[in-house]
């Protein structure tokens, strides 16, 4: 199977075994920062779109010679909202994986401003007082569990109209940050 992250390898010989180090700090507040600013000018939830999030923090990376792939599946935290692997009901939750073995979540803590919130059990049960899980960028996951299905998440469509906004806009934030 080729690896994921693009690089035409085998899976095996390429991301698989994660290589020694992490991605520098200053890389992923630049990424980070350039998604969450890309999406709020986009006017866009970071929370419902973690897919989106996911194929632009991928590309950005890239730009600093970092390989990583894209992840989808099923997602828990230690919150009363999960995500189950269900890609005909659209219920499912990406992320991407770095070489380092770093698991990346960019759109976790905007949850709870999702346009579906409301219809959870955590908002009629507590009105928004549960603070959502943190975002993460890390090899070792203490509060939450990730369980890949799909690879690449080449199994879900995406739409390339609203993708290519999304990624105009975080692009044009991570251009005029300072590197």
């Amino acid at each position: 199977m080729n690896c994921p992250c693009g690089s035409n390898e085998e899976y095996s010989s390429c991301c698989e075994v994660p290589t020694e180090g992490s991605t520098p700090e200053d890389i992923k507040q630049l990424v980070r920062r350039s998604i969450v600013r890309g999406f709020k000018n986009a006017g866009d939830v970071r929370g419902e779109l973690c897919l989106y999030a996911s194929l632009i923090a991928k590309e950005l990376l890239a730009l600093h010679n970092i390989r990583s792939y894209v992840v989808a599946g099923s997602a828990r935290w230690n919150y009363p909202i999960f995500y189950e692997w269900r890609p005909d009901g659209r219920e499912f939750h990406a992320w991407l994986i770095t070489q380092y073995g770093e698991y990346v979540d960019l759109t976790i803590d905007d949850i709870q401003n999702r346009r579906d919130f409301e219809e959870t059990n955590v908002f009629r049960e507590t009105g928004y007082s549960i603070d959502p899980p943190l975002w993460c960028w890390s090899k070792r996951l203490v509060d939450r569990k990730y369980d890949a299905v799909d690879l690449g998440a080449t199994s879900l469509e995406i739409d390339e109209n609203g993708y290519s906004i999304l990624r105009t806009a975080v692009h044009n934030v991570y251009n005029n940050l300072p590197k």
